[in-house]
């Protein structure tokens, strides 16, 4: 049984494929909003290989106010039309969420990876500041997970 009241809001923003330093600096508007870059390489067509999508790029973004997540996320869209073109942007209501609770289909966490046996609180938390070279950013695909945006390693 799922409830009424959304248990988070989950904004997404589709822009055009940006790479290298355009890339970082989208990045970088996106890290200010709290929205982070999708880093997931995947295959959608038969023909893709394992490289950054070269038909979109998109960030994401949580929040359980969806005031407020609608809030940043126009801001982000007015910091990004000056440089970007922004193809679509949405806000999805996530009213069930196996993380959080699978009560109703229990899943054998054992063989879930860490993201999933723990996942990280509802409640949004401030980026910290990373000692490295690079630059970190949140992984929007992975439950917020520091990654590098340049070499993709993690803590």
């Amino acid at each position: 049984m799922t409830t009424d009241k959304p248990l988070y809001y989950e904004a997404h923003v589709t822009i055009e494929p940006v790479f290298d330093e355009k890339l970082d600096k989208f990045i970088a508007i996106c890290k200010k909003h709290n929205f982070y870059v999708a880093t997931l390489l995947m295959q959608k067509r038969k023909e893709d290989t394992e490289e950054r999508s070269k038909y979109d790029s998109f960030c994401t973004s949580h929040g359980q106010d969806q005031n407020e997540l609608k809030k940043r996320m126009f801001s982000l869209l007015d910091d990004l039309k000056e440089s970007y073109q922004v193809w679509r942007y949405k806000i999805e209501i996530i009213s069930l969420d196996s993380r959080y609770n699978d009560r109703e289909y229990p899943l054998d966490k054992s063989k879930c990876p860490e993201k999933e046996r723990n996942p990280r609180p509802l409640v949004d938390k401030p980026l910290t500041e990373k000692v490295c070279k690079h630059n970190w950013v949140l992984d929007g695909h992975n439950a917020g997970d520091p990654i590098c945006s340049k070499c993709y390693a993690r803590e």
